[in-house]
């Protein structure tokens, strides 16, 4: 994805920023924390990166040192020490850790992974010991997730406080895997036999059937949906986008997106299986973004761009790219970084 600098001002944080700074920015990731607002991290054209806006005194999100360590937020860009000059191509921040990936196939992790808000030692932007090389990364609320390069699935960190994977845990679903998406405490992964298998928690419909147990959270299970090319999970639900240009949602959210007449749980807030959404036309492209517990999904088809999460599916733009409905927002949770297009920076 990639906006204009000019587009930077949607966001109050950048808006705020001097033009100088704005045309030093190359490339960025925006996140939300309930009640407390936005931050974000930006890299910048000599490899430095920087944060901006909530940190948290219980998280550190910014993954901040100094005197700057696990100050609320900063209203000043702060050069985050561990993560400038490592080449870092990825971000993903949820509201209790982050992590991020660099040009070697090495992922860091920060943040609050105990969930104790007294604790003192909340961890600092440090390297994962692992003897694998990873070409993907995301987290989810206390979890960080990444995919080799030779297609196996590792997990960190914790799943609410039942389950611990602090030195790591390989998923184990007999297939290699392709793409995977990381929701606020679960996994779906592509695999390369062309399906779909989630991991995790799914209490609330996530994962895709009905009669979810405690034991199941570390147990593989097989999606009954065929044909899908692309797999987006929001903090409690998961999106998933066919070969024909159908999205498919299961799980719950403000306003999932789907059919009225989609099977529902009793409560008719939870959509245990997946059921279509109710997008008009062929997608091509899907995009999801976390605002807390709130997910805002976005389709771009070939003529019309429409979201939802907040409200039903509505059209917000005509000939739009999939990264207009995300500004001045959370971006995209799986994107990584938005690109500034350097063609619109100006010549110092």
């Amino acid at each position: 994805m990639i906006i204009s600098r000019y587009e930077l001002d949607r966001w109050e944080l950048f808006a705020s920023l001097d033009e100088g700074s704005k045309q030093e920015i190359t490339e960025f990731f925006v996140f939300f924390v309930h009640d407390h607002g936005y931050g974000v991290l930006y890299k910048t054209l000599g490899d430095d990166v920087y944060g901006l806006g909530w940190n948290g005194k219980t998280t550190n999100l910014l993954g901040l040192s100094g005197e700057s360590y696990r100050a609320e937020k900063t209203t000043r860009p702060t050069r985050v020490e561990h993560l400038s000059g490592k080449l870092i191509k990825y971000f993903c921040v949820d509201e209790f850790v982050g992590t991020a990936l660099d040009s070697t196939g090495c992922i860091y992790w920060w943040g609050n992974f105990d969930d104790d808000e007294y604790k003192q030692d909340i961890r600092l932007p440090e390297k994962i010991t692992s003897s694998h090389r990873f070409k993907e990364v995301s987290c989810g609320t206390q979890m960080i997730v990444g995919l080799t390069v030779d297609g196996e699935v590792f997990v960190w960190g914790r799943i609410f406080t039942i389950r611990e994977f602090k030195n790591g845990l390989q998923i184990r679903l007999g297939h290699l895997v392709k793409k995977f998406s990381c929701g606020g405490h679960h996994v779906a992964m592509l695999a390369e036999n062309g399906q779909v298998y989630t991991w995790g928690d799914g209490s609330d419909g996530q994962r895709g059937y009905r009669n979810f147990l405690m034991c199941d959270e570390i147990l593989v299970r097989k999606l009954l949906l065929d044909d899908v090319v692309s797999i987006k999970c929001g903090v409690w639900c998961s999106y998933f986008l066919t070969r024909q240009g159908q999205v498919w949602a299961c799980g719950q959210n403000t306003e999932l997106g789907v059919m009225e007449n989609c099977e529902r749980d009793e409560d008719d807030y939870t959509v245990p299986r997946p059921s279509k959404v109710n997008v008009p036309t062929p997608v091509i492209d899907l995009g999801v973004a976390w605002e807390s517990d709130l997910t805002i999904a976005a389709a771009q088809t070939a003529s019309c761009l429409y979201t939802w999460g907040r409200t039903p599916v509505q059209e917000v733009a005509v000939s739009a790219p999939l990264v207009a409905a995300f500004l001045g927002l959370a971006t995209p949770h799986d994107q990584g970084l938005i690109k500034v297009d350097s063609g619109q920076r100006t010549a110092t």
